[in-house]
């Protein structure tokens, strides 16, 4: 029985896919994104070819003509199974979360946003309040 993925990466995904599964995550829409994400890198990492997989993940992202959101819940959905990756292998790469979005955090950090400033985020240490 095959599971459908086929770049190099197609057993970790599978695996990845499972674990979800046996935690009650229907994972559905998630398994849309990796089959995409696997197709890319079958298709870039062809043969013998090495693979770095932070350039595979910013390469995939680049083919992306869409919304922000869409990319950004796509770029999570490979960020968690980098994560799922790690746990395996702790020299494994793992995205930055916030590597997609133009705007920095806004919760828990020191950003507002300034209307006098030509930029649209000025880092501004915040008071405690009490």
């Amino acid at each position: 029985m095959t599971n459908g993925f086929r770049s190099r990466l197609a057993n970790q995904l599978q695996a990845f896919l499972e674990f979800k599964r046996s935690l009650g995550i229907q994972y559905d829409s998630a398994e849309w994104v990796l089959r995409r994400f696997d197709r890319f890198v079958a298709e870039t990492f062809k043969g013998r070819k090495p693979m770095d997989l932070k350039m595979a993940i910013e390469g995939w992202l680049a083919t992306f003509h869409c919304r922000p959101v869409t990319i950004t819940n796509s770029f999570l959905v490979v960020r968690k199974f980098c994560l799922f990756l790690r746990r395996r292998d702790p020299n494994s790469f793992v995205p930055d979360r916030f590597r997609t979005s133009s705007r920095p955090p806004r919760y828990g950090s020191c950003w507002t946003r300034s209307a006098k400033c030509s930029t649209p985020f000025v880092r501004v240490p915040i008071e405690p309040c009490c």
